[in-house]
């Protein structure tokens, strides 16, 4: 195991080895990093990246091999490998000991297979890479592929295309692939099943498949690795090079694909999507021009055509009742072709008059076409790029990690953290001929359809659909270009920004209240370590009205999408340039967020809280976002149960959330009139908190919260409502949901009996403990299905612990008593010592990370001020309580809160194709007393003006 070395081991092995530096990297401005690219001696390509202050380290070994190397009488096959990779090495041969050892010290981990790629990533507690490089290296090196796993996993890809089929994004692909050229790669499986990775042939023959693909592909000339670390360059390189020098390099080549997406175009077709779903989706097979990155020609045409500012394809489809939203970009990518998409999400109007829009698709790209290819277009995506570069808002490690070893497959190695953003060079004549290529004969139109009866159904996903044909109507209709009314190109955008100067002063460690009134709250906070031109605004409008009862809330709900329907135009530009704003409802008011540069902030707030305060009420906007509210809660009954069981959970814990059918109930007899009348009142009684974090002046702040004030202050101060959490009673309570899925899914709850730090501790640890072994027993072991997990589930200061199962193979009843069983022979033989003092040191890990960003540093104060910790302390506090804490009393606290006689427990469930079974659980509704004591935690806004 390497872990300590000698310099002069360490020369010796830099110089013997080979490992050869190729290209500077690039890295923006305010990046402190160190990074170098090597090419080691078996052609593995390497990116480290050294950052003393970081508190995870981070992996990722990206293959560029995926389902297009699978054969076709395999379908899955490269899925299936990365299932078969992690279950143990000739080194480590346990099949659960990296998963163990990555959750035991803070870590994640997890993998991905594409149509081109198999991607592989691990973050892990800083002080741990190394021993984690030292496991994660073996996989590529001496992976075991046990044959006593393979039916095991088998099933649980299985399980994976069980628990999706329903996914309306891959029905969408699932017919495309059927109706695609079937000599192409593109229209193979990528996640397997039962039939076509076994296929009545057996697992030996399976196994004997999945060693030969491995041997074939994984070798190291197609193989990327990057990893991040708080040791210097020299360090994670010596880390590195012994163990991934050992991948074989066998030479494989691939060549680019030749085959034809699609034989035949236009191709037109329409499908039932499983949700309330209606789409017209234009596709145009395009050739690869991602090796010529510095032009981005596809970029420069995703963004004419998805723009969504004044006189935009989207504006005008939206003021004709037609659109919701739009997209416009590259679809697919691979070596050899290219698909570039304009995706429009219908309004029931707009399907009807879909014939109609697809005209005015092509009548904005006409105008693209003729007028569109313009060099200082061009130099504002150049400029803007460049900005968004030099300060660029670093992701976490393993998502940073995981991008860049895809990257490296496509960009020099000197670009591989500024390819996304390179654009430099105007080639009018490429976008020309591109744009040019965007034609009615190149297309494949899409048009999804809820109210279709099909005459075909596609083959895996079961998705009704028929191929409509372009008729002489449709063609003379789509070529003849009159012009549309209102269309028109982008204006020069007037958010980027131009000052970014740093604001002068010192620094402060945490948030200080620069506003204090009966009314109004501020608080500010100059961050320095960052050292960017941007900022966090957050405001809380508080009035409760908006959530005193199922109406008022989706009433709220519906005037908040107005609002930012009607801003669309106007802010999306700011978008564009870096600054970004969120508005929605939430219980206790209206949240407004504003992030990004802050030189334009000014301008953006005073057009949103203006608008909030005083909207233009419009009845075909009303119409058209009252309908897309009524639509997206009648899909959300459509979730996938797992997802929908969380959310459940969220609803059945907190007071004021009211649930799916009660707003779905009031808003279809909203009028206009009732959305004005309950936003008037939400307004006439409000307070504000506000927060000023990052690049602002105390001035500065105080400045915005009085043009918050000037706009969304009521007339006197809303009645106090504390936020309320519901105490589960001693016992077990439950829900049922009847979910059109074929799946049963079980969530099961346990509340502490008592709130506070010393609770949330121990829970956190034994969530921090308990999340693997529950994933080892009822996935790996028990093979119940792709969805499993479990792990510390806390709500303010109310401690718990969930576990859920979404199985396509057992009923809720099945899943209850194996949950029980689990936990208790967990508690009984799953928590030694030594368990115990990685996974509290772990945990420990994450509650001090430093944040990695100032988005993550301004979110966790927004969300202390919110909780009210007004000193911003909350992590520290439970650090504290979590330092004193001995593993006997830890053992003697859970087991109280875990005893069966003393369970507090909520079980929520989905019986899918099985039904619902009796769980021997009471309701909820109707509880007014928990053992004596109120029924609800109660949780304050801090107080304004003390």
């Amino acid at each position: 195991m390497l872990k300590r070395w000698s310099l002069v081991f360490l020369v010796f092995w830099l110089t013997a080895c080979g490992e050869r530096p190729v290209e500077q990297i690039i890295l923006p401005e305010t990046d402190q990093r160190q990074a170098r690219h090597l090419r080691l001696d078996n052609d593995l390509q390497v990116v480290l990246i050294s950052d003393p202050r970081v508190d995870k380290a981070a992996a990722s070994l990206d293959i560029k091999v995926g389902s297009r190397q699978d054969p076709r009488d395999r379908q899955g096959l490269a899925h299936f490998l990365e299932h078969m990779l992690f279950l143990g090495t000739e080194k480590y041969p346990d099949a659960g000991e990296y998963q163990t050892f990555v959750a035991g010290h803070g870590g994640s981990h997890n993998a991905y297979t594409s149509f081109e790629h198999t991607n592989y990533f691990f973050d892990i507690g800083a002080g741990h890479l190394d021993d984690a490089l030292d496991r994660f290296s073996q996989f590529f090196v001496a992976p075991l592929f046990n044959a006593e796993f393979v039916g095991r996993e088998v099933n649980a890809v299985n399980s994976e295309y069980q628990a999706r089929i329903q996914n309306d994004y891959r029905r969408t692909l699932d017919v495309f692939k059927e109706l695609a050229n079937p000599e192409h790669p593109f229209t193979k499986f990528t996640v397997g099943n039962l039939a076509t990775l076994l296929g009545g042939r057996g697992e030996e023959a399976l196994r004997q498949d999945l060693l030969d693909f491995y041997k074939k592909y994984y070798s190291a000339n197609r193989m990327t690795l990057v990893v991040i670390g708080r040791e210097s360059l020299d360090e994670l390189q010596a880390m590195v090079a012994p163990r991934f020098s050992e991948i074989e390099n066998r030479g494989v080549k691939i060549k680019p694909v030749t085959e034809t997406l699609v034989d035949e175009l236009p191709l037109r077709f329409e499908l039932k999507p499983h949700k309330e779903l209606r789409e017209l989706s234009i596709s145009f097979p395009m050739p690869n021009v991602r090796q010529q990155y510095h032009k981005k020609p596809l970029h420069y045409l995703g963004h004419l055509l998805g723009h969504e500012g004044e006189g935009s394809l989207l504006y005008v489809l939206k003021k004709n009742g037609w659109a919701e939203g739009l997209r416009a970009g590259t679809s697919l990518e691979y070596d050899g072709g290219a698909l570039f998409s304009i995706d429009v999400e219908l309004t029931p109007a707009g399907l009807a008059a879909v014939d109609v829009v697809t005209d005015t698709v092509f009548e904005a790209i006409a105008l693209v076409q003729e007028r569109g290819v313009e060099n200082w277009r061009f130099q504002e995506l150049v400029d803007n790029a460049r900005l968004q570069f030099n300060y660029r808002t670093r992701p976490s490690e393993i998502h940073e990690a995981s991008q860049l070893a895809h990257n490296l497959h496509y960009y020099s190695p000197s670009d591989i953290i500024r390819g996304d953003y390179a654009i430099s060079d105007f080639d009018a004549e490429l976008i020309q001929s591109l744009a040019d290529q965007l034609t009615l004969d190149n297309a494949v139109i899409a048009i999804t359809r809820p109210e279709l009866d099909g005459d075909k159904v596609s083959e895996l996903y079961q998705v009704p659909y028929k191929v409509t044909g372009v008729t002489a109507a449709m063609r003379d209709r789509w070529t003849q270009r009159t012009g549309m009314p209102g269309l028109m190109l982008p204006k020069p955008n007037p958010f980027i920004a131009s000052d970014l100067s740093l604001r002068a002063g010192e620094g402060s460690t945490t948030p200080q209240q620069v506003v204090n009134t009966s009314r109004v709250g501020a608080w500010h906070m100059l961050d320095k370590r960052f050292a960017i031109p941007k900022g966090n605004l957050n405001i809380l409008i508080r009035s409760p009205s908006v959530s005193r009862d199922p109406e008022r809330q989706a009433a709220a709900e519906i005037w908040v999408r107005m609002v930012r329907d009607e801003l669309n135009a106007f802010a999306y530009p700011a978008q564009i340039a870096g600054l970004n704003y969120s508005l929605h409802a939430r219980w206790d008011g209206i949240e407004l967020e504003i992030r990004g540069f802050n030189d334009k902030q000014g301008m953006l707030l005073d057009s949103l809280a203006s608008r909030l305060g005083s909207p233009e009420w419009d009845e075909v906007r009303f119409q058209r976002v009252k309908l897309d509210y009524i639509r997206d809660l009648e899909n959300q009954r459509l979730n996938d149960p797992y997802r929908f069981l969380s959310a459940s959970l969220s609803e059945n814990l907190k007071r004021y959330r009211w649930s799916i059918e009660e707003r779905l109930a009031a808003a279809n007899k909203f009028t206009m009139k009732h959305i004005k009348a309950y936003s008037r009142e939400a307004m006439s009684a409000t307070q504000l908190y506000v927060m000023a974090h990052g690049n602002y002046s105390s001035t500065e702040a105080r400045e915005y919260a009085n043009i918050a004030a000037d706009f969304l202050l009521g007339d006197r101060v809303p009645d106090a409502r504390p936020e309320q959490v519901r105490r589960i009673p001693q016992g077990d309570f439950g829900e049922s949901y009847n979910l059109k899925h074929n799946d049963a899914a079980l969530l099961w709850y346990v509340q502490a009996p008592d709130p506070g730090h010393r609770a949330r501790v121990v829970l956190g640890i034994a969530g921090q403990m308990v999340g693997p072994a529950f994933f080892n027993q009822l996935r790996t072991q028990d093979q119940l299905g792709y969805v499993v997990f479990a792990g510390a589930y806390p709500v303010r200061e109310v401690p718990g612990l969930y576990f859920m199962v979404q199985s396509p193979v057992t009923d809720t009843a099945d899943l209850q008593d194996r949950f029980r069983t689990f936990l208790s022979g967990w508690l009984e033989n799953g928590i030694s010592e030594e368990l115990y003092e990685r996974n509290r040191l772990a945990l420990r890990v994450k509650l001090m990370e430093t944040p990695r960003n100032l988005w993550e540093a301004g979110d966790r104060y927004w969300r202390d001020l919110m909780d009210g910790y007004t000193s911003f302390n909350s992590r520290e506090q439970l650090v504290e309580v979590l330092d004193s804490m001995g593993y006997d009393v830890w053992r003697r606290e859970l087991g109280a809160i875990m005893a069966p006689a003393n369970r507090r427990s909520l079980w929520l469930q989905a019986g899918g194709d099985r039904g619902e079974k009796d769980l021997g659980t009471r309701s909820l509704q109707g509880v007014i007393k928990a053992g004596g004591k109120r029924e609800f935690f109660l949780y304050e806004h801090p107080k304004l003006g003390e």
